[in-house]
């Protein structure tokens, strides 16, 4: 795992800023307009990160910020002005087509 002792200021600020934003994103009784913007801020945030570090080392970022690989992309996707409905009706077919393979239930 790459050593990430020596992180630039930018990119503790682009850690906090996901971090944040996805907390936000989590609340309950917020609007959902209000969801889907934090959501869109944490996959900037995210864009950012993923632009300036290597593999390994957004890899590693993403173990501190606790989120999957996946989900980044799909926050970064959302970023990019794909629409909401639209990656969950993928994630939702992605998710029924792997339930329907033989040994998962």
């Amino acid at each position: 795992m790459p050593d990430l002792t020596e992180i630039e200021i930018a990119d503790q600020h682009n850690i906090s800023g996901a971090k944040f934003s996805l907390i936000e994103a989590k609340q309950r009784g917020v609007s959902l307009r209000y969801k889907n913007a934090r959501l869109k801020d944490a996959g900037e945030h995210l864009r950012r990160l993923k632009y300036t570090r290597t593999g390994p080392e957004f890899e590693a970022i993403l173990l501190t910020i606790d989120i999957s690989r996946r989900r980044a992309y799909e926050l970064m996707a959302l970023k990019s002005q794909k629409a909401l409905d639209n990656l969950r009706l993928a994630t939702a077919q992605r998710v029924q087509k792997h339930r329907q393979k033989p040994g998962n239930s």
